[in-house]
């Protein structure tokens, strides 16, 4: 019971955070053909990717909602009092990144950014890895095929191919209907701060950010804390060398933890 209501209080911190947004009754009105809801974890490029279709669909009537750090089985809770089946034309983007440079970004920004904020909450650093490796393996578990929570139809991301394949945005842009472009590619999205160790240093020329090599540049006791987590927290890392293709550094790395 104890460890429920532990989760419950983590699970409550998370949206007081980010503060989910359902569409409003008059919204429902006003977009009757649906809309996109995008499901990720926070900094794992989910501002980018939606930036993207977002371009690519722009005729489209569809509002495009973020939902930051949600679960699938979350989302579904938050939306039980609207008829998701009413909105059969609606996108649902699930999306995930290479464990190990998502943790590598998620570990820089909120030692820097929400430390203090969640101390004050009474929410200690364990807890928050805890709940977002949790909520990492949640949301690839539903991608693969594992959970069926949303039991729908939903397109699945993946940010680090979506970052250096044209051949994949252009196959994604296709299974959201829209009309394929680079015309914001290369910028860095306001939204989220920029990137997380870069800042907004490559506007116009994202495609030059080592985004795919995030862990590298981790300090010694940064990768202490990455080692000591996945220890604890296994599943993460059985669905990542399940899932992921893994580069020969990034095995040699996982074999040193």
């Amino acid at each position: 019971m104890e460890k429920h209501l532990e989760d419950r209080k983590l699970e409550e911190w998370v949206e007081f955070r980010h503060l989910y947004v359902k569409p409003t009754p008059e919204e429902l009105l006003e977009y009757p053909k649906g809309f996109f809801m995008h499901m990720a974890n926070s900094r794992s490029g989910h501002n980018y990717i939606r930036a993207n279709i977002q371009s690519w669909t722009a005729e489209q009537p569809r509002k495009y909602y973020n939902f930051e750090n949600i679960r699938p089985n979350m989302f579904m809770e938050k939306f039980k009092d609207i008829n998701l089946d009413d909105y059969p034309e609606s996108i649902y983007v699930l999306q995930s990144r290479d464990l190990l440079n998502w943790f590598s970004s998620w570990m820089i920004f909120n030692m820097r950014s929400f430390m203090k904020r969640s101390l004050d909450r009474g929410i200690g650093w364990d807890d928050l890895i805890r709940i977002n490796l949790d909520t990492w393996s949640a949301i690839n578990k539903e991608m693969h095929g594992e959970t069926n929570y949303l039991n729908r139809d939903f397109i699945s991301v993946n940010y680090d191919e979506f970052f250096a394949s044209r051949e994949y945005r252009k196959n994604i842009c296709i299974r959201v209907g829209g009309s394929y472009n680079e015309d914001v590619l290369l910028k860095v999205t306001e939204d989220g701060r920029g990137s997380t160790t870069d800042g907004f240093t490559y506007e116009g020329k994202a495609d030059e950010m080592k985004v795919l090599e995030r862990y590298k540049d981790l300090p010694p006791a940064y990768k202490k804390t990455m080692a000591s987590a996945l220890k604890q927290h296994p599943e993460a890392l059985e669905i990542y060398l399940k899932y992921y293709v893994l580069t020969e550094e990034q095995q040699d790395l996982i074999n040193n933890f």
